[in-house]
């Protein structure tokens, strides 16, 4: 490990489809050593050229079990505390003789105010920023700057904008300018919310029958929600997504892509809602539920969907 931030500090685990173990082909290939010359870049070329073409087009149709691969990292997590970020989403950088977010973080959540939250999450707002590759925004003040120069904008505003609508970012641009990490404002929850938040582990899991594309993180939001978990949005710090800024289109969507959109939604419609009020004793013509439960507009491919519960199969 050519870092040392990243060797003392993260730990790495393999999950695989016990269906589909590994060859030796590529065992091989990981247990090939590198010196820290080598660039990230030239490992992805070195491994792309051992994956043969055929095995290329099968990994376009993949699903990827990435609740599963969340939980897996919860589980692992022996802090106090949990933040399950996407893994291309990036505190700032600590600017010379400053104090760091993570410092400043640490100490809020040792605050009697994050202590004596029962079933808080304390949520970090997420922007996207034009040329991650030079510089993220250091501060809120940093930010703010980006945002007047049309360098940054919400998260996924322009695309799917309920992603981030809950945390009412239009309001938190606008509060003074603190240089602690508190509690900004409450969240008033609403159904697609996927919120990048911290709280103790015992949370709903995520549900790994989601796999792929869609419903995979706002599904445990809602559960949360009705679970009785507050939401909270920090200020003083935020997340930069390292994508760029996305344009004012739907991303164009691949075949497979679409497909495993349309099965998690099914799945949604066809069971998860349900299973959450019985789980938790709601109605479904309820307040809650009721705007939820209504099914989408008819999809042109439902593929069968098979549910697997602990007894029994349907």
């Amino acid at each position: 490990m050519c870092h040392a931030s990243m060797r003392d500090q993260i730990s790495w685990h393999l999950s695989l489809p016990k269906e589909i173990p590994p060859t030796q082909k590529y065992l091989h290939f990981l247990r090939r050593k590198f010196n820290c010359s080598v660039t990230g870049v030239q490992i992805t070329k070195l491994l792309l050229a051992e994956v043969s073409d055929e095995d290329k087009k099968e990994v376009e149709n993949l699903r990827y079990p990435q609740n599963a691969m969340r939980n897996l990292a919860r589980r692992f997590c022996k802090t106090e505390w949990v933040l399950c970020p996407d893994v291309d989403m990036v505190f700032p950088d600590t600017l010379p003789n400053s104090e760091s977010m993570h410092s400043k973080l640490n100490r809020f959540l040792k605050s009697e105010k994050a202590r004596n939250c029962e079933k808080c999450a304390f949520v970090f707002p997420v922007y996207e920023i034009e040329n991650v590759k030079e510089r993220v925004p250091e501060s809120k003040a940093a930010l703010l700057q980006y945002l007047a120069e049309k360098k940054a904008q919400i998260y996924h505003i322009t695309i799917f904008a309920p992603n981030q609508l809950s945390s009412n970012l239009s309001v938190w641009e606008k509060l003074p300018l603190q240089p602690d990490v508190d509690i900004a404002l409450p969240v008033d929850f609403n159904f697609y919310y996927e919120p990048v938040y911290v709280t103790r582990h015992g949370s709903p899991k995520f549900d790994e029958r989601y796999i792929g594309y869609g419903m995979t993180r706002n599904t445990q939001a809602l559960e949360m929600h009705l679970d009785g978990y507050r939401f909270f949005v920090l200020d003083s710090i935020f997340l930069s997504h390292l994508w760029g800024i996305l344009q004012n289109k739907p991303l164009p969507q691949s075949a497979p892509r679409k497909r495993q959109l349309q099965l998690n939604i099914k799945l949604f419609y066809t069971f998860f809602i349900r299973e959450l009020a019985l789980r938790y004793q709601i109605n479904m013509d309820s307040e809650v539920l009721a705007k939820i439960g209504r099914r989408p507009t008819k999809f042109t491919y439902l593929p069968k969907v098979n549910i697997v519960y602990a007894n029994n199969k349907r």
